[in-house]
């Protein structure tokens, strides 16, 4: 069987899985609303002012990724325009909501290689710095929260050293000299991909400062974001509570597997509201409303970017539809190395 045949038949079968996933959480989330009519009632509590806030704070947040990607292309001399920087993550998290496994990152990734010569290799390596500066972050802001707040029962300390641990590791991994693992199984694989990522963020101390001031931003949008969603349905929810199931998406990273990780999000939220006291059918209907104030402006944008940064490349010598599927696959190949037994590309 070559390489090729074998990864499209690996693709197949996660798609086959992401589907059963993406039907079974949605029939959870029929189920357990069809049970609870109050909490669907409870929508007409919202008024337009905070549909129209939480849509504004929303496409404020998607933006804070633009300011990642332009931090972490200046440090390799490629200077972006604010269309590029700050449309692109609308088209990223538009193919993310369409396809499962997270696809919309092929799209930036075919942008940067034919428009900026960006290799898929950086590309990568930027990729895991950004998902590694944002749970460092999270944990950081948890851990806070925790230590602060003695409202949360005894999940508190369950919380506290679940945070305690994912900043001490990677506070672990920033103190480590660069070096990598040996071994190809997909364990060692994924370490090592984690590893490069903190390299190329630890050695550069202002832009690790800049882009955890982002993270922050970026946290504090979404939390605000979460507030507003719990207060707007009427639901009085305590703060630190409210902050701790905010970050919880930044941590369902490795879990991407329906399209928008919808159902798995969802349930994540709702089970972690549970949790901290704030109630499973308050934090599914949070969990829907934020997804839906996300989705609306990315869906409205995400076209309108697509368009104007297809243009862009209309001068460009793309190559034949042949070989531009070619790129596709091999960048699939790419992040499935860590991933999957397959060969590096010759």
């Amino acid at each position: 069987m070559s390489h090729e045949t074998g990864y499209m038949k690996k693709i197949s079968i996660k798609s086959i899985a992401s589907i059963a996933v993406l039907l079974l959480t949605s029939w959870w989330i029929y189920y357990y609303l069809s049970s609870h009519h109050e909490l669907l009632s409870s929508l007409w509590n919202i008024s337009l002012a905070q549909v129209v806030i939480l849509i504004t704070l929303r496409t404020l947040y998607t933006g804070t990724y633009g300011l990642f990607l332009k931090m972490f292309a200046e440090k390799f001399d490629i200077h972006l325009k604010p269309m590029e920087w700050f449309g692109l993550p609308f088209i990223t998290t538009m193919g993310n909501q369409l396809t499962p496994f997270a696809g919309g990152v092929i799209v930036r990734a075919l942008y940067l290689k034919h428009r900026h010569s960006l290799p898929y290799t950086t590309f990568t390596t930027l990729l895991v710095a950004n998902h590694l500066i944002l749970i460092w972050v999270a944990g950081l802001m948890g851990l806070l929260t925790c230590v602060l707040s003695r409202s949360l029962g005894p999940a508190r300390w369950i919380l506290t050293i679940f945070f305690f641990i994912v900043v001490g590791v990677i506070a672990f991994l920033v103190l480590l000299p660069r070096y990598s693992l040996k071994g190809q199984n997909i364990f060692i694989r994924t370490v090592n991909i984690f590893l490069e990522g903190w390299s190329f963020i630890k050695n550069d101390r202002t832009l690790l400062i800049m882009v955890s001031l982002v993270a922050v931003a970026g946290l504090l949008l979404n939390g605000f974001s979460f507030w507003l969603a719990y207060h707007s349905i009427d639901f009085k929810v305590h703060p630190a509570a409210i902050i701790l199931v905010s970050l919880l998406p930044f941590f369902l990273v490795l879990f991407y597997i329906t399209p928008g990780n919808f159902g798995i999000q969802e349930i994540a939220i709702s089970l972690t509201s549970g949790f901290v006291g704030t109630g499973v059918g308050k934090g599914l209907l949070v969990a829907l409303l934020v997804r839906a104030t996300t989705i609306l402006p990315v869906f409205i944008l995400g076209p309108i970017f697509l368009y104007v940064l297809a243009r862009n490349l209309s001068s460009l010598r793309l190559g034949s539809p042949v070989e531009n599927k070619s790129n596709h696959v091999r960048f699939h190949q790419l992040l499935s190395r860590y991933l999957f037994k397959i060969d590096k590309d010759k």
